[in-house]
């Protein structure tokens, strides 16, 4: 994801009210002891990991990109969380001081070959989540089939590989608050710009929905329900 000023304040507030990551945690923690040390690789703007350290031992949160990591940085100050530190590092650098027992990684691309350069930063397991498509994208459809099914041919992946896991399907609301219909315009536009006028109003008739105002004066909502699975790799298993 290329982290915009634009791009940044509109995945906030789809996170913040949707509570899509909060969503994620409940799914993912019985696989987290309390006593665990956890890296979130691919972290963003790092509400998984903020979600993760209420209950883990300690949490470092992992991404390439400056702008997600200082605004994270902020709000660890001002919600005073001191279990989670942050490192700016591509995912496959990681310092020793970050290996772990416990790598969760969002949006994992699905390669089978990072799984064993994952390993090799942890003692216990891999949470991946990976995305299956979505049951009504806030995008039009026509240039979003690439991500469709990831997680059905993940799984195969790993199945003839004889790779044992568990995994678990589930819908989850990720969509987008909007202020206006001038804003769901350019918010279409700015992650399908190919798409024409025609293609951005025809989708926006259909598809955007009136909301209670909220704290940001947002009354619009493009509604997201991702498809995504969970899945958990033991180390043990994958190391027989």
């Amino acid at each position: 994801m290329f982290w915009t000023e634009k791009s940044t304040r509109w995945y906030k507030q789809a996170a913040e009210y949707t509570k899509y990551h909060h969503a994620i945690y409940k799914e993912i923690y019985p696989f987290i002891p309390v006593t665990a040390s956890v890296l979130d690789d691919g972290c963003g703007l790092g509400y998984l990991s903020a979600e993760i350290a209420q209950n883990a031992k300690v949490v470092t949160a992992v991404d390439i990109d400056d702008r997600p990591l200082e605004d994270l940085v902020e709000r660890l100050k001002q919600d005073n969380i001191k279990n989670l530190r942050v490192i700016k590092s591509d995912w496959s650098e990681i310092s020793e001081e970050a290996k772990c027992d416990v790598v969760v990684s969002s949006f994992f691309k699905s390669n089978i070959e990072d799984i064993g350069r994952l390993f090799e930063y942890c003692s216990e397991r891999l949470i991946l989540v990976v995305s299956n498509g979505s049951e009504n994208s806030f995008l039009p459809e026509r240039n979003s089939h690439h991500y469709r099914k990831r997680a059905d041919l993940f799984a195969d992946n790993l199945r003839s590989k004889g790779i044992p896991f568990y995994d678990k399907k589930c819908f989850i609301q990720f969509g987008q608050p909007l202020s206006s219909v001038a804003e769901a315009r350019e918010f279409i536009n700015h992650y399908q710009p190919t798409c024409d006028n025609g293609e951005i109003d025809d989708h926006i008739r259909s598809h955007v929905e009136n909301i209670t105002k909220d704290a940001y004066g947002n009354q619009y909502f493009l509604s997201n329900l991702k498809e995504v699975c969970i899945f958990v790799i033991e180390k043990n298993d994958y190391m027989y």
